[in-house]
């Protein structure tokens, strides 16, 4: 979806989303399969990071 965004012209700081957020962020044209091995990955791996956090 980044490549819509700068289609538009928008611009995403994916660092600043991922430090405000306390999680994985991942860019993904499904098109051209751009991401999705990464977003797979960090699928997986998802459970064991937040508990790294205490949200609540």
């Amino acid at each position: 979806m980044i490549d819509e965004a700068e289609k538009k012209g928008i611009f995403i700081d994916i660092k600043k989303l991922k430090e405000l957020f306390f999680t994985e962020i991942v860019t993904i044209n499904a098109r051209k399969g751009i991401g999705l091995e990464k977003t797979k990955k960090v699928i997986k791996n998802f459970n064991q990071k937040t508990k790294k956090h205490n949200f609540f």
